[in-house]
């Protein structure tokens, strides 16, 4: 089983990919079926089915039975990767930005290729330019750690427009409009962006940013999710290091970033 990466609102979550010999979905069997087991908590569920599954299938929600029919129609259902599938390429080149983002996650994952994070960043890029909502809020966080204020900050507002549940995206937005001079504005997105969302991750941080929160408060909620603890951690570590940046207080915040970085490393290298 491999491991990988996957990123959330609430940071990284741990992710690994295995091969499973068949697996049954009523009547159909699938030989040699490639899968992803990921550490989250989307509830009681035990299989998502992704597109590679319903590319291959009619599928039908009979509501009023409370039941879902598929129907296989051909192809390679959840069969092991080999390479990129031409019409994900074709879709890619022609500017297609969920075929682009999609191109970056396999590339960053090493899915089925070499695994090549400067690749997928450059198709986030391209994405973003064509307009894909998602990717125009990575890239624009991307920019805003680089601190390039102005460029992320037309990147994430036009991101949030089209999806407005990136909200880690919301968090880097204040980030560089207060780094800009631009507080009222700053505060009044983040509390329509994020804080009304009583409690859910990240709300927590975008309540610290905003008075709400102490520090230390910030830090027990993050700690209080068993699965997801050390990642809220470092995502809350790197943005109290930020409100410290904010507030005149470099020093402080670059000895905050170095511990941010040791989080990661070790999250990185965990078995």
């Amino acid at each position: 089983m491999r491991r990988d990466r996957a990123s959330t609102d609430s940071g990284e979550i741990d992710m690994w990919s295995t091969t499973l010999d068949s697996l049954q979905l009523g009547g159909e069997n699938i030989q040699n079926v490639e899968v992803g087991v990921v550490d989250s908590s989307f509830g009681d569920v035990d299989l998502i089915l992704g597109a590679d599954f319903l590319r291959t299938h009619r599928v039908l929600f009979a509501m009023s039975q409370l039941k879902l029919y598929v129907s296989y129609v051909g192809g390679d259902e959840l069969g092991l990767r080999r390479g990129i599938s031409p019409w994900l390429q074709q879709e890619a080149d022609n500017g297609n930005g969920d075929a682009l983002m999609m191109l970056a996650s396999i590339h960053a994952l090493g899915n089925g290729v070499p695994q090549n994070q400067a690749k997928a960043d450059a198709l986030v890029e391209r994405a973003a330019s064509a307009g894909h909502p998602r990717a125009m809020v990575f890239r624009g966080a991307s920019l805003a750690k680089q601190g390039r204020n102005f460029e992320a900050i037309s990147l994430l507002r036009q991101g949030l427009d089209g999806a407005p549940g990136e909200r880690t995206g919301a968090l880097w937005l204040y980030v560089a409009r207060m780094r800009m001079g631009q507080a009222e504005l700053a505060r009044r997105e983040l509390e329509n962006l994020v804080v009304r969302e009583k409690g859910d991750w990240p709300a927590p941080i975008a309540a610290y940013y905003l008075g709400k929160l102490t520090e230390e408060q910030l830090l027990t909620q993050a700690r209080a999710d068993g699965k997801r603890a050390v990642q809220q951690t470092c995502l809350a570590r790197t943005h109290i290091a930020e409100q410290y940046a904010i507030a005149g207080d470099p020093a402080r915040a670059e000895v905050l970033r170095a511990e941010v970085e040791g989080c990661s490393s070790q999250k990185a290298h965990q078995t």
